[in-house]
């Protein structure tokens, strides 16, 4: 309040100061351009050139409001465009995981057009079409996603092969992530595709690429993939016998590996150092069972391991077994009985069912069908 009477008073006495200089000499001023003159007082063109000047000054004003008040206007309208997408957005993408199709491409659609990220509604309506087998409106959204987003295109491609892979087309889920940089998820893709299609090898070729980004099962894979593929008719032995021993140590201690490698493998010189290794390292009576079962060219090796193995396994059956089934192929019936029959004791299936062979051969057949009827029961 005070400052105001203090500008009122001021503004009056230097009206009162101007009054008395005007009235004590009004001045002269002429002014001519091109033949033309006018002629004023001096304080009455001073007065219209201040007058003039606040009216300029006024008038820019007043458009400069006018100006600001429309882009006011203008960032509020888009602002709330804005808003009205993220909402439409965020909704279909509810429907989306809803499973209401319809609802979701509608909501989806309506909000790319204002979104900042344009290409994350078209991926998902392409989602929704594809749910609704809409081919035609799949690719679609999948164009306009990239033509929103070029800088999207790994995304694009990711999503276009999931589709693909969901959809039990495996060869072009594969040539869509071919064309893709290797990341977890293209190759997870691949992988899923691979085994859709019993492409044991190829999986087998990805194993190293799938350890490289950290694949959680890679090693459960590597497993299954490495017994798919010593199952494969068209692989010899020695390729087999190759891809064992070029596995990890994971995959060679593995027993279902090693199962599988005997099972589908007949280089007999070639196996036996190696399953003579598994055993050393990893005792297990199924694999001390097929050491036996090899043949009988290695015969005499393996015999003389056996028998190094009782001292630390003489209470397993299945060592008996191997040691009465190698003595047996050499021609040595007796030793072969005693440790059959050492072998039935603790309980060997195998040993009790070669110990009835031997007996029935040696024609003790009464004992020999009592060990028949211990096998069958």
């Amino acid at each position: 309040m005070k400052r105001t009477m203090t500008v009122l008073l001021v503004i009056i006495a230097l009206a009162v100061w101007l009054g008395t200089l005007a009235a004590r000499d009004p001045g002269y001023v002429l002014v001519s351009y091109d033949g033309a003159t006018v002629q004023s007082g001096l304080w009455v063109m001073l007065a219209l050139v201040t007058a003039a000047i606040f009216s300029t000054y006024y008038t820019i004003r007043l458009f400069a409001a006018g100006f600001s008040m429309t882009g006011k206007v203008q960032r509020w309208s888009q602002t709330r465009k804005k808003n009205r997408s993220t909402n439409q957005t965020g909704r279909g993408l509810i429907y989306l995981q809803e499973g209401n199709y319809a609802r979701a491409e509608k909501f989806l659609v309506s909000g790319a057009q204002h979104h900042d990220v344009s290409a994350v509604n078209y991926i998902a309506a392409a989602r929704t079409a594809e749910a609704r087998g809409d081919a035609e409106k799949r690719e679609s959204y999948l164009r306009l996603a990239l033509e929103a987003d070029p800088q999207a295109n790994l995304a694009i491609g990711v999503t276009a092969a999931e589709m693909a892979l969901e959809r039990g087309e495996y060869q072009q889920a594969i040539a869509l992530v071919n064309e893709l940089p290797q990341n977890q998820r293209s190759l997870k893709i691949k992988r899923k595709a691979l085994f859709g299609l019993n492409e044991w090898e190829s999986l087998q070729s990805l194993i190293p690429a799938l350890k490289k980004v950290g694949d959680a099962d890679v090693d459960l894979l590597e497993r299954d993939v490495m017994i798919q593929v010593l199952r494969l008719h068209h692989k010899t032995s020695i390729e087999k016998l190759k891809l064992y021993k070029k596995a990890s140590a994971l995959i060679r201690s593995d027993l279902s590996v090693v199962l599988e490698l005997v099972k589908w493998t007949q280089d007999e010189s070639e196996l036996e150092p190696l399953l003579r290794q598994y055993i050393n390292a990893s005792w297990q009576s199924q694999v001390v069972e097929k050491y036996a079962d090899m043949g009988s060219a290695t015969a005499q090796r393996r015999l003389k391991a056996a028998n190094k193995w009782l001292k630390l396994h003489d209470g397993d059956g299945a060592l008996y077994y191997c040691i009465g089934k190698l003595s047996e192929s050499l021609g040595k019936q007796d030793e072969a009985q005693i440790a059959y029959q050492k072998g039935v004791e603790l309980g060997n299936r195998q040993a009790t069912k070669s110990l009835a062979n031997l007996l029935a051969f040696k024609g003790d057949f009464e004992k020999s069908n009592e060990y028949y009827r211990t096998v069958l029961d």
